[in-house]
C-alpha cells in the first residue's frame, strides 16, 4: 500500500496571523522584523512586498529602499503558539501522526485511514476548509506518497488549492523544479548548490539523470541522498515530537520590568504555586525552563536539568535564580516571563513521621535539618492556604 502524506502549510505563517489580528494590513506589502534597526533581518515577507522586489534575509534598510510604503511587525512568539496548537487540533482528528518541521506547516499521515475519512486529497482539502472558514487561516495542501514530495507540492500552488501528486508521478512533478527545493541541511546547503552551479544542474530533472558512482566523488557522502530525493524518493517516516509533560505558569510585568530582582521575586510566587500543585499531584519535576519575553519581542529561553526529582520550593529556588541570572542577559524590558517544570514523574519522596512531628525527629546535620524544616514550612502553607485562599499568606519577600 502506498504512503499518503499530506504537507499543510499556510504561506507567510506569521504575516497572516498579524492581518487577523489588524485587518487594515490587509493588501499592503509586510514584512516581518524582529525589530525596526535597519540592520535587522527580514523573516517573512507578504506577496505584495515580494512584488516589490523584498525577499526573506533581506536587511530592513534595503527593504525600505526598496518598498518605502513597507510595514514591519514584530514576531509573536505566544500568538504563534496559540495557531499551531489550533491547527493540530484539527489535523488530530483525522491523522495518527503529524510533525510540525516550521510554524505554520504540518506534515501528517493518513495511511490506512481512506475507509474512514476517503481519499486523501479529499481529507486534506476537508481540513483545509476548516481552517479557513472556522480560524481563518488559508492555506495550502500537498498530497503525494512521501514527505519531500508531498512539502515540495504544497510550495508550488495558491491558497485554497490541494496539489496531489499521484503514485509514480514523484519523478515527473520534480523533474522541472530547481535544485534549492531539495531538503539540504543548512551546514552544507551553500557548497552543495555552489557545485551544482559549476556543474550547470539547475534542475532536479538533470540531477536525477547523474549516476551515483558519477556524483559521489563531488559530493562525497550526501550523493545517495540528493540523488534519491531528485528522483522522488524519500523513505522519511513522519514523526512527531516526543513530548514530555510539564507544568507552566506565566506572569505578565505590567510596566515592563528592567530590574532582575522584580523579575525573580514574582518567579518566586509562580515557583511557590507550581510547587504546591505538583506536592497536589503526588509528581516531581527535573527539569526547569525559564523563558523571558522582551518588550522588543525578543524571546531568551534556557532550561535546567535537575539530578533527582523535586517538588519543593525551597531545593528548587537556587537553580530557578541561578537559571534567571543566565538568562537575562538584555537590558530591555521584560514583559513577561514563562516557568515551566517538566519532565514530570510521579514523586517517590514521602515525609517520615519525624520530618512531619519535630518532638520525635533525632539530631540531624544542620543541612538536613534546615531542608527538613523548609519541607514542613511548605506543607503547612499548603494547609494555610487550602483552607483560607492563596493570598491568606505571602512571603515578605514578594511584597518588596
Amino acid at each position: 500500500m502506498p504512503r499518503q502524506i499530506v504537507c499543510y502549510r499556510i504561506p507567510a505563517f506569521q504575516v497572516a496571523l498579524a492581518r487577523l489580528e489588524q485587518p487594515s494590513l490587509r493588501g499592503r506589502p509586510l514584512a516581518l522584523a524582529p525589530s525596526t534597526n535597519s540592520h535587522a533581518p527580514v523573516l517573512e515577507v507578504s506577496r505584495e512586498a515580494e512584488h516589490e522586489g523584498i525577499h526573506v534575509g533581506m536587511s530592513v534598510g534595503q527593504a525600505r529602499r526598496l518598498c518605502p510604503a513597507l510595514t514591519l511587525v514584530p514576531p509573536d512568539p505566544p500568538t504563534v503558539r496559540e495557531a499551531v496548537r489550533t491547527i493540530e487540533s484539527v489535523i488530530a482528528r483525522v491523522a495518527p501522526a503529524w510533525e510540525s518541521p516550521d510554524p505554520g506547516c504540518v506534515v501528517f499521515d493518513l495511511t490506512g485511514t481512506t475507509r474512514l475519512f476517503g481519499r486523501a486529497c479529499d481529507t486534506a482539502a476537508a481540513v483545509e476548509r476548516e481552517l479557513a472558514e472556522r480560524f481563518r487561516l488559508v492555506g495550502v495542501a500537498g498530497v503525494a506518497t512521501n514527505k519531500l514530495v508531498a512539502e515540495v507540492a504544497s510550495t508550488v500552488i495558491e491558497p485554497w488549492h490541494v496539489y496531489d501528486v499521484r503514485p509514480g508521478a514523484e519523478s515527473a512533478f520534480l523533474s522541472p523544479l530547481p535544485v534549492h527545493v531539495l531538503p539540504v541541511p543548512a551546514r552544507e546547503r551553500r557548497w552543495i548548490l555552489s557545485l551544482f552551479d559549476d556543474l550547470h544542474i539547475a534542475t532536479l530533472g538533470q540531477l536525477a539523470a547523474y549516476e551515483l558512482a558519477d556524483l559521489e566523488p563531488i559530493v562525497g557522502s550526501f550523493a545517495a541522498h540528493v540523488l534519491a530525493w531528485a528522483r522522488g524518493v524519500d523513505e522519511t517516516p513522519v514523526q512527531p515530537p516526543a513530548r514530555q509533560p510539564s507544568l507552566e505558569a506565566t506572569v505578565v510585568l505590567e510596566d515592563d520590568v528592567i530590574d532582575v530582582e522584580d523579575v525573580r521575586r514574582r518567579l518566586d510566587g509562580v515557583l511557590e504555586t507550581l510547587c504546591s500543585t505538583l506536592r497536589r499531584r503526588r509528581q516531581a519535576c527535573r527539569l526547569l525552563t525559564l523563558r523571558l519575553r522582551y518588550r522588543d519581542h525578543r524571546e531568551s529561553c534556557r532550561s535546567y536539568c535537575i539530578g533527582a526529582g523535586c517538588c519543593w520550593e525551597g531545593e528548587l529556588a537556587h537553580p530557578l535564580h541561578q537559571l534567571l541570572y543566565r538568562t537575562f542577559q538584555r537590558r530591555v524590558r521584560v514583559r513577561s516571563a514563562t516557568l515551566a517544570l517538566g519532565a514530570l514523574h510521579p514523586a517517590t519522596h514521602q515525609l517520615t513521621f519525624a520530618e512531619i512531628c519535630p518532638a520525635f525527629a533525632s539530631p540531624t546535620a544542620g543541612s538536613d535539618d534546615r531542608r527538613i524544616r523548609s519541607r514542613r514550612l511548605s506543607l503547612a502553607l499548603d494547609t494555610i492556604r487550602a483552607k483560607f485562599g492563596q493570598g491568606a499568606i505571602v512571603w515578605g519577600r514578594a511584597i518588596g
